[in-house]
């Protein structure tokens, strides 16, 4: 299967989406760990996708941004941002119950969950999307 993956200037935007709605100082802290993220969910090793799945991409999405702090501000709001944008381009959104999402990524960012979980999460809080 084939994903539509994100690259910098829609984790860019998704930036701006956050600060512009909830506030924070913008910009980029350092471009080598936005690079970084921006890369995980394509990795491999042997051949074989690190992140096999679409949950697991979005999940790698959510975690990298979240943990490798790429941005001045807003990298948790970010993450799921950008993370939904991403399944969004591969036809699905996050609809969680209200709350849901900020307690997750608070989660990720302190590092009390793994990205198989998030992305166990991720399935069982998602519906198909179409534009």
């Amino acid at each position: 299967m084939s994903f539509e993956y994100l690259r910098e200037p829609d984790v860019l935007i998704a930036h701006h989406t956050a600060i512009t709605l909830f506030g924070g100082s913008s910009g980029v802290r350092d471009r080598k760990a936005l690079d970084s993220c921006l890369k995980q969910p394509e990795q491999q090793f042997s051949g074989q996708d690190l992140y096999p799945d679409l949950w697991a991409k979005a999940a790698a999405y959510a975690y990298f941004i979240c943990q490798n702090h790429p941005f001045v501000d807003g990298n948790k709001r970010t993450a799921a941002i950008a993370a939904n944008t991403f399944l969004a381009l591969n036809g699905y959104r996050l609809s969680p119950p209200a709350g849901e999402i900020e307690r997750m990524f608070l989660k990720i960012a302190t590092g009390k969950v793994k990205i198989e979980e998030i992305a166990v999460w991720m399935k069982e809080s998602a519906t198909p999307y179409s534009v």
